[in-house]
This record gives structure tokens, C-alpha cells and sequence, in this order.
């Protein structure tokens, strides 16, 4: 893995970032689409063509609004430019003639390609059953064009398959949310707390999550900018600077990698043992705090 790979999408010198939809400059058309990740944001992205070529990205122009945010692309929208035209993209099927790892493939055609798919479907299918084939037809940038409803309506069709056991970008936040509050419908507001509401929390800490650098959704960093103007004490919690502690971090709390649970339980310690905790509160709506089933 290069540095670029963990730093994120690099954008060419020019790339209008931050810039919102310019206008159309002579010889120019726009087309307006919207940004292939699958981080939720569904952001707008202008394509600037001339002769047939993108030449630059702008996206949705307008102020920010907490209850009406405009679709701001972010740096990986902009990025869209250098992906579309990466010189190592792939834009022909490929066949491996070689051992796995052997970097060995010879370019085959789209007929081909398919034939061959299919070839090693059916005999997978006959040889082992359905049941041996796995869909994870899950990605980055599977959500706009080619969703993974596409690809299961073709394997149900064939015969069935073996699916995931539960969402494996956010089953920790499944949990979690059934456990504290019952339920979960599959968005993080399912316990009534949308990001509209991060300006009545008096305290926020921001553990190991930084959406200034990602994000499930639009306009997350901008509603913790709204909520520490507007009085909410921000803490993170992060063995790095990140892009949003160094945005909105009222103190920044750098954990040595690997203590996380380790300082939970230090904290839970303290707070019970300067009875910092709200106790009415504690027993009226939670299970299991109290003596018999906390150790001493």
C-alpha cells in the first residue's frame, strides 16, 4: 500500500475543490451527475466537457444550511477526474494466464468475458450448489449506477446463494444501537438523533471518527462546525491530527493505539467512583446498573 492509498484520492493541480458550479466556458458543456462512492452523500458533481474530455469538476453551489444542506462534493467527488482517467484503469476484461499474484493476464473481449463467467457459474452451481456461491457484491462504488439489487435478482434467479449474515460497513452500529435504544432501521437516526441535532448536545467526543476525511452521508463536518458555534463542547479521541480534530476539536486526546478499551473502562471506573454519573437517570432506564451485577 502507498501513501496516497491511505491519505486518500490525490487531485491534480487546477482541480476546482471547494469550487461551486462555474459556468460554462466556450467550446464547454456540463454534465450534472452525481458522485459514484457509496458513502450515502449522493453528492452532485458537474462534469466540465469539451471534445468529449472532462477537463475540470465543479459541484452544487449555495450556502450551507443546517436544514437544507446543499450536496457539496467532497475531495472524492472531485477526484472523480483522475479516476475516470488513471492511466492503470482497467477498460477491457482481462483473463489471468498465469499463477495468482503472477501479474500474468491477456486482454480478452466482452463476449468472451462473459462466456466465461457464466461457464464458471454453472459449473460451480452443479459441482458444489448454490450455497457455494457467496454474494458480497458490496464496494465503493457500487451504489448509483450498479447496485448490488441488480446482481442478487440475477443469482436468486439462478438458483439462490450464500449471503452476508449482516451489513459489514456498520454492524458494530447495529448492535450497538439495538442494545442502548431497542431498535435500528438501518440509518443512524434510528434512535430520533439526526446530525440537525448535534447543536443541543453540550458535550461531544469523537472516538477513532473523523468525517472530515470520511463520512456516511453529506454535510457531516459542516453540522459539527454549526454545533461548536453554537456552544458544544468537541472532543476527539484519535492517536492522529486528523482533518477534523484540526477543524473542530476543542481538545484532541491522542490514545495510544490499541488502549482503547483499556481507557473505556479507566473512564467508566472514574465516573462511578466520583459518583459522576446520573443515577435517577441510570435507574429508570437502564438494566443492570447496580450492585448484584457490578463487580466491586
Amino acid at each position: 500500500m502507498k501513501a496516497g492509498d491511505v491519505a486518500g484520492p490525490r487531485l491534480r493541480r487546477g482541480t476546482a475543490y471547494i469550487n461551486p458550479r462555474r459556468p460554462e466556458e466556450p467550446g464547454e458543456r456540463i454534465v450534472t451527475s452525481t458522485c459514484p462512492h457509496n458513502c450515502g452523500g449522493r453528492c452532485i458533481v458537474n462534469a466540465h466537457v469539451r471534445n468529449g474530455r472532462i477537463v475540470r469538476i465543479s459541484t452544487q453551489p449555495g450556502p450551507w444550511r443546517p436544514h437544507d444542506p446543499p450536496l457539496h462534493a467532497c475531495v472524492r467527488g472531485f477526484a472523480t477526474l483522475d479516476r475516470t482517467y488513471a492511466p492503470d484503469r482497467l477498460t477491457h476484461p482481462l483473463r489471468r494466464t498465469g499463477p495468482r499474484g503472477s501479474g500474468r493476464f491477456e486482454r480478452i473481449g466482452w463476449d468472451e468475458a462473459l462466456d466465461e463467467v457464466a461457464r464458471q457459474m454453472r459449473r460451480i452451481r452443479d459441482t458444489y450448489g448454490p450455497q457455494s456461491i457467496l454474494d458480497c457484491s458490496r464496494s465503493g462504488s457500487t451504489a448509483v449506477l450498479h447496485g448490488q439489487n441488480v446482481l442478487q435478482r440475477l443469482l436468486y434467479m439462478f438458483g439462490g446463494c450464500t449471503g452476508l449474515w449482516g451489513n459489514m460497513s456498520r454492524e458494530g452500529e447495529a448492535f450497538a444501537f439495538r442494545h442502548t435504544f431497542g431498535e435500528y432501521d438501518g440509518t443512524s437516526e434510528a434512535a430520533g438523533r439526526g446530525r440537525a441535532d448535534y447543536t443541543n448536545s453540550r458535550l461531544m467526543v469523537l472516538w477513532g471518527w473523523t468525517p472530515g476525511d470520511n463520512t456516511f452521508g453529506t454535510g457531516t463536518l459542516e453540522y459539527l462546525k454549526w454545533a461548536r458555534k453554537n456552544g458544544t463542547r468537541i472532543v476527539c479521541v484519535d492517536p492522529r491530527v486528523t482533518h477534523t480534530s484540526a477543524t473542530v476539536a476543542d481538545e484532541h486526546i491522542f490514545i495510544r493505539p490499541s488502549t482503547d478499551t483499556a481507557m473505556l473502562v479507566a473512564m467508566a471506573y472514574v465516573i462511578v467512583r466520583d459518583e459522576l454519573h446520573d443515577r435517577p437517570f441510570l435507574d429508570r432506564y437502564v438494566l443492570g446498573f447496580d450492585d448484584d451485577r457490578l463487580s466491586t
